[in-house]
């Protein structure tokens, strides 16, 4: 890419978003004079071979005016910037990595992912190669003058170019027609999609919404949706559900949200909800596992719903908490009749003996005022076998461990953990409510 080019797209940067690397939750952001703390330009790493000068970015994290001089400010390929710009060509508003941009540039593309669909050089082209396949050519299609075609475009693409320069007055404009063409084009893809879908037989239309969700189903679940695609896009009402645009591949459809502010598709993956029980945010890989579901769940909850029932009750500050049996149901009771404020206790993670894989143990209750942890337990073959095969036991050294080493939750590190039967239910029901109001509502 050129400089001129170069200057451009850094100008049309909007924002850049920093990243935590696992929770993908915003570290920090970037606007309007802020901006200037990056920087463009070309370095030959000491290590390449070649010794080719590539663009990177650079951040001026010591302040100063030739911050482009120091290799310490390079942004490394190993990082977790998104970068939200405008297109030069076409206006669209695209939110993308920080290392797509740089391929961009080294790589000499100046098309984003809408206006490289719509150039003529590239529609006839795969115009040809369609055409040219077996199946087409055992059908005899007709494939003649394509050529003359191709030869037309390069030249017309010629002549273009040797009139550029006398362009620069008409840029603005020829911008604005381009977004309307543009917003004509998508538009009229996404409706045309739409027919497209309707022609094919009822048996096929009956079977593609048997796994993916119409517009009503989509409506239900999109007040649980926080955000898709790993947090890169918060859900609002600006995105349009769209259950069927074609695709080149062999489902011949997919669901897509159109945005109406950056006139732009999105893929609806890495969605992130929240529990409906435990109220914990959880990433889901698409719609497709929650299709026909009432409620949206985590794994952990969706797991025990399998095999236990999860029902949800109100504590004293009418928040959800969630219990599993009856016998949780008349502990919950106890607590809101003597006033005692009672939540969902932490998740925590324990090591198996004959197992790599780091599991998880969600503790029932959790008393904050008295940093107390409570697990609930009935008199059930369950829990005995889990006791036989000592899976009790290193459940009880994960929770030993999250102790020791004092980890919060909620803010508070909890100190206490009780395991409460049916045998010693009234004890441990007196000592709760005595510890609680022993200094009167202090």
């Amino acid at each position: 890419m050129d400089l001129d080019n170069i200057m451009l797209l850094k100008k049309n940067i909007i924002k850049i978003e920093n990243n935590d690397k696992n929770s993908k939750e915003v570290l920090e952001i970037w606007e309007k004079d802020d901006l200037a703390l990056f920087s463009i330009n070309k370095i030959a790493h000491k290590y390449s071979n070649t010794k080719v000068p590539l663009y990177r970015f650079f951040f001026n994290k010591n302040n100063k005016s030739n911050f482009t001089d120091f290799e310490e400010n390079i942004i490394t390929r190993n990082n977790h910037y998104n970068i939200t710009y405008k297109c030069i060509k076409c206006d669209s508003i695209h939110k993308v990595a920080l290392n797509n941009i740089l391929r961009k540039i080294n790589k000499n593309i100046t098309n984003c992912k809408i206006c490289k669909e719509y150039e003529e050089l590239k529609r006839i082209n795969h115009s040809i190669t369609l055409k040219t396949h077996y199946y087409n050519i055992k059908n005899n299609i007709n494939i003649d003058n394509q050529d003359n075609q191709v030869n037309q475009v390069n030249k017309d693409n010629q002549d273009n170019q040797d009139n550029q320069d006398n362009q620069d007055n008409q840029d603005n404009q020829v911008n604005k027609d381009n977004q309307v063409n543009k917003e004509i084009k998508l538009l009229d893809k996404l409706e045309y999609d739409k027919k497209k879908f309707d022609a094919y037989d009822t048996e096929f239309k009956e079977n593609y919404f048997r796994r993916n969700m119409d517009n009503e189903e989509f409506e239900y679940i999109r007040k649980k949706i926080i955000s898709i695609q790993n947090k890169k896009f918060i859900m609002t009402n600006d995105y349009i559900y769209y259950p069927c645009i074609s695709i080149s591949n062999q489902t011949r459809f997919c669901p897509y949200l159109y945005s109406k502010s950056n006139n732009n598709i999105e893929k609806i993956v890495n969605i992130e909800l929240k529990c409906e029980n435990c109220s914990v945010n959880f990433i889901s890989i698409d719609l497709h596992s929650h299709k026909n579901k009432i409620k949206a769940l985590c794994k952990d909850c969706n797991l025990t719903n399998n095999v236990f029932k999860i029902r949800t009750y109100k504590n004293l500050c009418n928040e959800t908490i969630c219990y599993q049996s009856k016998f949780e149901l008349k502990f919950i009771r106890y607590c809101n009749e003597n006033k005692i404020v009672l939540i969902n206790g932490p998740k925590i993670s324990y090591n198996r003996a004959n197992s790599n894989k780091l599991h998880s143990y969600r503790i029932d209750f959790a008393i904050p005022k008295l940093k107390l942890l409570i697990e609930i337990k009935d008199n059930h073959i369950w829990h005995k076998d889990q006791v036989e095969s000592g899976k009790w036991d290193e459940k009880l050294r994960g929770v030993n461990n999250f102790l020791q080493n004092k980890h919060s939750y909620n803010d508070i590190i909890y100190e206490n953990y009780i395991i409460i039967f049916p045998k010693n239910y009234v004890n441990e029901c007196k000592n709760i409510i005595n510890k609680y109001w022993e200094f009167g509502t202090l």
